[in-house]
């Protein structure tokens, strides 16, 4: 896929610290709005003259953002989405102008459609301008600026077309010549050097500098919001960026030797909160810290507490401090002090660990309780410059988390003590999951062709199989089935795990089992992972794989279709296939740490340990930038 190799050509012209260099890495989770953006701000010292990161409350964070606090001068390496993604954004932005003037909406309906992707994640305007004045005059041109009254003049004309499926063949010209506008916009970024792939295609840009504020006025462009600058930023086409500087906190004198990884809000896509994205789960290993911030008005929603269950389950909970924002706007006549206010939030927490407790069990809620009343912080005036004076809250705050984030973790005894578990139990988790999966996905398909228009139908079937043909991003516009299926996986083995029947090697100490459990969860985790991103996106082909075709299918037609593509990709209602190649992991992984299992069911499984999916990487192309970033450097 394209983002992981986006990820190797940062890390090749920009390398991040090794795990024995003393460098902790951090990553920021937390909902769309919450202050997420505004703390790492805070630690890395820079604000709004500078506008980096970008905030707002309008979603701002798309791309993933790497900052290395590090003495020296300034670095900073940005990838770029490849074409077949960003032609899926434009196309997907003209359909749904098309479709907005076919349905009789307004010429400002269309115009948004048209300049804003429906996820919020690319935006047109960014890149090619403002609604500037016209002189074209037409019945679809209302001020516009003129590339888009161009593109609202043709679809227009297409929306009065009798033929619904010629009118959107036309589309393809279009999304051509938009590409094509893309494409010259990125050339005009004059500082720094740009390497484009054999297409002309934007796909690595790199700088060193000795000045800051060269630094931070190319990154305004790549990472930027302020609608001053709309037709100069290329923020919808970047990402990832990988910043290397000497920055500290203002309230502080020294660098923190700490490696930031801000990532996208969650909920930014209102289908998205039943999984992290997989990018995001993937890099808990790496980590060393999760600092997951929430907003103290709306404390611990569904965003939020779905990604708290999901670390737990995947055995990270030990990484994480839990930050609330905008403290100071909690309001209520109960709520007049500090203290208060505080009790209310750590309320809140108790509230859902006693939830998680009821489903991973009581030893993990009374462990999760613990840690979390240890390592919580509160924050209010985030988007201020804290001046450090002694006394002064917010820097108290800050100031207990930074150090926090520079401790490293005690290491956790293993003991000799291993669980034993019931023949059959794991597989018979991991079935159910599986199950479970394809009766959602059947469900909300024959939802999207039954109970909605065309204009859905489309967006649900073509969206889902061109992203996974194009291997464009299968997590966009609320899309996530590796995602959904991984954790589906991995909680109902967790489940399991955390009930063996017994104990071998000795009696467990009061802490050992939950150590067991994580590690388990950890190692199971990125395996899973791997299956399922790969049985998914390869040959993941179907007759409805055109947005076209998918549009004029019969629904019960189109939903039968889907059921037959998961039969064919994870063998739905059978032993074989995805479930058991998944069986195989998650047995393998529990032999591998000495977890006793009955090995009479497993007789016709192989180990699989040796077999699991190699990253599917353009190796030759990855070879030359690898030689060419050395050179570089």
């Amino acid at each position: 896929m394209q983002s992981a190799l986006s990820v190797h050509y940062r890390e090749a012209m920009l390398p991040g610290p090794l795990q024995s260099s003393g460098y902790q890495t951090v990553m920021f989770i937390g909902s769309t709005g919450s202050g997420k953006t505004s703390l790492v701000r805070q630690l890395v010292g820079t604000d709004g003259s500078e506008q980096f990161p970008a905030v707002s409350s309008s979603k701002t964070t798309v791309a993933d953002t790497e900052i290395l606090l590090a003495p020296g001068g300034y670095y900073a390496v940005a990838t770029f989405r490849d074409e077949a993604a960003v032609r899926l954004a434009v196309e997907e932005c003209l359909e749904a102008a098309l479709e907005a003037l076919r349905s009789g909406r307004d010429l400002s309906a269309a115009r948004r459609a048209l300049t804003e992707h429906r996820d919020q994640r690319f935006r047109l305007r960014y890149l090619l301008g403002p609604h500037e004045g016209s002189s074209t005059e037409s019945r679809y041109s209302s001020g516009n600026s003129a590339w888009m009254d161009g593109l609202l003049g043709t679809l227009g004309q297409l929306a009065e077309a009798n033929d619904v499926e010629d009118a959107f063949a036309e589309l393809e010209p279009l999304a051509d010549k938009v590409l094509g506008w893309l494409s010259e916009r990125a050339g005009r970024l004059d500082v720094g050097k740009l390497q484009r792939d054999d297409r002309g295609w934007p796909k690595v840009w790199h700088l060193a500098t000795d000045s800051r504020s060269e630094l931070f006025s190319v990154l305004t462009l790549l990472t930027g919001n302020d609608s001053r600058l709309f037709g100069q930023l290329l923020t919808p086409l970047v990402n990832g960026l990988r910043l290397r500087a000497p920055l500290h906190p203002r309230w502080a004198t020294e660098i923190p030797y700490l490696m930031l990884l801000d990532t996208e809000g969650l909920g930014h896509s209102i289908q998205t909160a039943n999984a992290l994205p997989t990018a995001t789960v993937d890099a808990f290993d790496r980590v060393d810290s999760i600092v997951v911030v929430d907003n103290a008005k709306q404390p611990l929603q569904g965003g939020t507490v779905g990604a708290l269950r999901q670390i737990v389950e995947s055995g990270h909970w030990r990484k994480v401090k839990l930050c609330f924002t905008h403290v100071d706007l909690l309001e209520g006549p109960n709520l007049r002090t500090v203290l208060a206010k505080r009790d209310f939030l750590r309320a809140c927490v108790d509230q859902v660990t006693a939830e998680l407790g009821r489903q991973l069990g009581e030893d993990q809620r009374r462990e999760l309780q613990r840690h979390l009343d240890d390592h919580m912080f509160f924050f209010s005036g985030l988007h201020l410059p804290f001046s450090g004076e002694v006394g002064d809250d917010a820097v108290a705050q800050l100031g207990a988390l930074l150090g926090e984030l520079r401790t490293d973790a005690a290491p956790l005894s293993l003991a000799s003590a291993r669980p034993v578990y019931e023949p059959g139990a794991l597989d018979d988790a991991v079935a159910a999951a599986v199950s479970q999966f394809c009766e959602a996905w059947l469900r909300d398909a024959r939802h999207a062709v039954e109970g909605s228009g065309p204009q859905a139908r489309r967006s649900w079937f073509g969206s889902l199989t061109r992203r996974l043909q194009r291997r464009a991003s299968e997590e966009t516009d609320g899309f996530r089935p590796g995602a959904e299926l991984h954790r589906g996986v991995l909680a109902s083995v967790r489940g399991v795990i955390g009930e063996p029947t017994g104990w071998v090697g000795g009696i467990p100490g009061p802490l050992q089992p939950l150590v067991l459990y994580d590690l388990f969860a950890r190692t199971a985790s990125r395996r899973i992972l791997a299956l399922c991103t790969a049985w998914l996106e390869d040959g993941a082909e179907t007759s409805w794989s055109d947005p076209r075709v998918a549009q004029m299918k019969d629904p019960a037609t189109a939903a039968a279709e889907l059921e037959e593509l998961l039969e064919q990709r994870l063998g739905l209602g059978r032993r074989d296939g995805f479930v058991s190649e998944a069986i195989n992991v998650v047995v393998a992984t529990a032999e591998e740490l000495g977890f006793r299992i009955a090995p009479a069911c497993h007789g016709a499984l192989t180990t699989v340990a040796d077999r699991l999916p190699e990253p599917q990487f353009e190796r030759a192309e990855l070879r030359a930038h690898l030689q060419e970033a050395e050179r570089v450097r």
